[in-house]
């Protein structure tokens, strides 16, 4: 398996939250707060209102992020899947978190890592892909505009 990417870049890290529409992406903002990252929730940040538009706008924000959250809470999640395509063939990693007795199996195939409960997943995110808070970025902003 390839190694995990981490981003010291100057811009938060980017993760692309794919799934239902049930309260887990709530407790994954209150779990990162205080983390130098960029949660792109498809229903609050694209265009929800055609699905030519959010279609594509979704599967792009995707594959420009730097990590795909995916949570299976229940069934059918065609754009997770459709999600989880765009993001492996770009490149992205995929984690996975499925609370259902059959998880989609392509995804299973296609992802970094597979969890059955969310806080763990989040705290693999954190501790793999090397997260900072967001007092650690600007610490380092500073260090970095000091050796110019």
């Amino acid at each position: 398996m390839p190694a995990y990417p981490t981003h010291r870049g100057p811009g938060p890290f980017k993760i692309f939250l794919s799934g239902g529409t049930s309260d887990w992406r709530d407790k994954v903002a209150l779990r990162l707060k205080g983390y130098h990252v960029d949660l792109y929730d498809p229903f609050e940040r694209s265009d929800q209102q055609a699905i030519m538009d959010f279609t594509s706008q979704d599967l792009s924000a995707a594959a420009d992020s730097h990590l795909v959250l995916a949570y299976h809470d229940f069934d059918p999640l065609y754009g997770l899947s459709m999600e989880c395509t765009a993001a492996y063939v770009a490149g992205v990693p995929i984690v996975y978190v499925s609370v259902q007795k059959r998880p989609i199996s392509m995804v299973l195939g296609i992802a970094r890592a597979v969890f059955a409960d969310l806080d763990e997943a989040v705290a693999f995110i954190i501790k793999r892909f090397k997260i900072m808070t967001v007092a650690a970025a600007e610490d380092m902003a500073v260090a970095e505009r000091h050796t110019r």
